[in-house]
C-alpha cells in the first residue's frame, strides 16, 4: 500500500512498465516482474486503471512462470507461439491491435528475436517482423516510436506483393500517419508520402 503521493499518474505507468520491460525482456525474470506489478496493484497511488492493468499482468505472468522453459526448436513453432502469446492469427483484422496485454506482447517479441537469430533464412521471417512491430506498437510509450516502422517496412520488404506485406503496409501506414497527426491535423511531408506510395506498390 506504499503511496507515491508526489509522482504523477503517467509517469508511475510509464516508469512501471520499464521496469516490467527489464524484468521480461532482459533479465526475463518473471517473478521480478510480479513483485513489481502486486506492488502496482496494492499501491495508494495507482489510479483504478492501473491496477486493472496490474491484475492481468499479474495473471500473465503466473501464467509464463508456470511454463516449463525451453529453447526453441523451430521456427515454426516459435511463430506459433508468439501469435498464440498475443491471441491473434495471420489472417485477423490490420485495423486492430488487440489490447491482449502488455507482457504477452513483450514475450512475443522475445520469441521472434530468437527466430530471426537462430533461423536466418526461415520463411517465417517476415511474419516475425509482423509480430515485432505489434509488440513495440504496444511498448511506444517507452520511447520506442520509430522502431514499429522499421520492422514492418523490412517485413514488405523481405515478401514483396504478398498478405503479410499487406498486413505489415496497413500497419507501417497507420503508424505513421498518426506520428504526423497533431493538432493542426495531419501533415506528411512530401518526401514520407513518396516512401508510403513505395512500399504500397511493393506489398500491393
Amino acid at each position: 500500500g506504499k503511496s507515491y503521493s508526489d509522482v504523477k499518474p503517467i509517469d508511475l505507468e510509464r516508469g512501471v512498465r520499464l521496469a516490467l520491460a527489464v524484468a521480461v525482456r532482459v533479465k526475463k525474470d518473471s517473478a521480478a516482474a510480479i513483485r513489481i506489478a502486486e506492488a502496482v496493484a496494492h499501491s495508494n497511488s495507482s489510479r483504478d486503471h492501473l491496477k486493472i492493468k496490474a491484475r492481468r499482468w499479474i495473471t500473465e505472468l503466473r501464467q509464463w512462470s508456470s511454463e516449463k522453459k525451453s529453447e526453441i526448436q523451430s521456427d515454426s513453432s516459435a511463430i506459433e507461439a508468439a501469435w498464440k502469446l498475443v491471441k491473434l492469427t495471420p489472417d485477423s483484422e490490420d485495423s486492430l491491435l488487440v489490447d491482449q496485454g502488455d507482457i504477452n506482447y513483450l514475450r512475443a517479441s522475445e520469441l521472434m528475436h530468437q527466430l530471426l537469430l537462430k533461423f536466418p533464412n526461415s520463411k517465417q521471417t517476415p511474419q516475425a517482423y509482423y509480430l515485432i512491430g505489434l509488440s513495440y506498437e504496444a511498448w511506444t510509450d517507452l520511447g520506442l516510436w520509430s522502431l514499429p516502422e522499421m520492422y514492418y517496412e523490412r517485413c514488405i520488404q523481405s515478401a514483396p506483393h504478398s498478405a503479410i506485406a499487406r498486413s505489415c503496409f496497413d500497419r507501417y501506414k497507420e503508424s505513421v500517419v498518426v506520428g504526423f497527426t497533431g493538432s493542426r491535423g495531419t501533415s506528411i511531408p512530401a518526401s514520407i508520402r513518396q516512401h508510403i506510395q513505395k512500399l504500397k506498390e511493393m506489398a500491393q
